[in-house]
């Protein structure tokens, strides 16, 4: 890191980049393609690493959350990382790609932040004063420090060729707010006496070798061939058990009905082994779910990597991205996970209306259709639903994570579906669980306008856990009037 010499505990961890597209090569590094999901693990996570001191705010190391922002493709069709601009929504920004950033800073209190090779719009994330100094700093609050990528100024300097000289990108920097240069481009221009001593500057086959590309996500070679063969030639049912970075279009295999089973086990690491046989054999009751889209093979041809788009544009044949927007078949949908055992749900307590109330000078807000929820709305208190999970067969301990869902009102680009609220809780043979979940309805229920402002849409919200459905209904009272 180019720290004097000083060594220190930083760990350049989590990854919370949107896992929006199954041919980025570094997927697996991610939680998914939730941005719910990637905020509550990029906070447990920093918390978990960090394991800061509340009394004295000392930490037990710094985490670092990466890559700021938008940043998924590495090597597609001719376009690589280092040259990539990534053009981007406010809207997309704002309820997808800095989702997991803003928990990391608010919620986690990470002690870095990393930006990212590619440019936003036209500006490098590294020399973007709106990200670095507006969002990161003055918006979420981040106390600690602000680290560029590997070689990134040098990267916007010589291969985006943003500035006209090395001054210009150093300056650049410094008026974002970067705080620290992973690679010797700022120390060699600001201090002269480096400058007969500077190291090769790595070329981009060199840089973050193993984050090429994923391959389309079918079977490579003809693995899917093997596969039908084996299954064809065996005398009883065949489990197939899938090793893989992410979702690969397996239409062949759940067609086939000589394969019983299909069990997708990610990159297990060394007790992988033990912990499939656990579960072929019965002595682990499976509970995970999905957490990426696993589309089929033809979608690929609709959505070139270098679209960031995650909404759906039909006039133009573009399907949209993750489940949030993306309506049309999948092999797997997200969030899909099968169990030894059945579960059965019923709703406990849920409101069904919630009244935001609106102060004397607020008055304007009441008119519309929806409230700005960072703006004119004081901000509405939790709501909490509970839950009540049967478990109906199966003598063995199982996980059986609960879900909830929200639909959003129509209108305003909202996700067709988005998850708002899950736990996990363990449950007997024949026995019942009681789980509390609480919604926020500023963080929950809100949709992310054109200009990336969140707002509430006022009128009726569908709640969906498990196979129950449920409506809450958002109604306005003005105080004061």
């Amino acid at each position: 890191m180019y720290n004097g010499g000083q060594a220190g505990l930083t760990f350049w961890s989590p990854n919370v980049n949107i896992f929006r597209d199954p041919r980025w090569g570094r997927g697996q590094e991610t939680p998914g393609e939730d941005p719910a999901v990637a905020a509550r693990y990029a906070a447990a996570y920093v918390r978990g690493l960090q394991q800061q001191q509340p009394s004295s705010g000392r930490l037990k190391l710094a985490a670092c959350c990466k890559h700021f922002t938008a940043y998924d493709l590495d090597n597609w069709s001719g376009t690589d990382r280092f040259h990539f601009n990534a053009v981007v929504t406010r809207q997309d920004l704002e309820d997808t790609f800095n989702v997991p950033f803003r928990s990391c800073v608010v919620d986690g209190r990470a002690a870095s932040v990393m930006c990212s090779y590619n440019q936003v719009n036209g500006v490098p994330t590294c020399a973007d004063a709106a990200f670095l100094r507006g969002t990161i700093r003055r918006r979420w609050g981040l106390a600690g420090y602000i680290v560029s990528d590997c070689d990134s100024v040098d990267v916007f300097y010589s291969d985006q060729h943003y500035t006209r000289t090395r001054e210009d990108a150093v300056a650049a920097t410094l008026r974002a707010g970067l705080d620290l240069d992973c690679g010797p481009f700022l120390a060699q221009r600001r201090s002269p006496r480096r400058r007969d001593h500077r190291r090769r500057r790595p070329r981009p086959e060199d840089r973050g070798r193993g984050a090429g590309p994923r391959e389309p996500p079918h079977r490579p070679g003809r693995q899917a061939e093997l596969i039908s063969s084996v299954a064809k030639a065996s005398k009883g049912p065949v489990i197939l058990v899938l090793m893989s970075g992410g979702p690969i279009d397996i239409g062949f295999a759940q067609n086939d009905p000589k394969i019983a089973g299909i069990l997708w086990a990610g990159y297990p690491g060394q007790a992988g082994g033990q912990a499939i046989a656990d579960v072929i054999f019965g002595h682990h009751n499976p509970g995970g779910k999905l957490p990426v889209t696993w589309y089929p093979q033809d979608y690929l041809q609709k959505v070139p990597m270098t679209n960031m788009a995650m909404r759906a544009n039909p006039a133009k044949g573009y399907p949209g991205r993750t489940y949030r927007f993306y309506t049309g078949p999948t092999i797997h949908p997200f969030g899909h996970g099968l169990s030894y055992t059945s579960f059965t749900h019923s709703i406990a307590h849920a409101p069904s209306q919630l009244t935001v109330r609106l102060s004397a000078h607020h008055a304007a807000a009441s008119a519309s259709a929806s409230l700005n929820a960072t703006a004119r709305l004081s901000r509405a208190a939790a709501e909490r639903g509970r839950t009540r999970r049967r478990r109906t067969r199966c003598s063995c301990n199982a996980a059986a994570p609960a879900l909830s869902a929200a639909e959003a009102a129509a209108g305003h680009g909202a996700p067709v579906r988005q998850l708002v609220a899950f736990e996990k809780v363990h449950v007997g043979a024949g026995g019942t669980a009681r789980v509390e979940m609480g919604i926020d309805v500023c963080d929950g229920l809100s949709v992310a306008d054109r200009n990336g402002v969140r707002r509430i849409p006022v009128g009726e919200h569908r709640l969906i856990i498990g196979e129950l459905t449920h409506t809450v209904t958002i109604a306005l009272e003005q105080l004061g009037v």
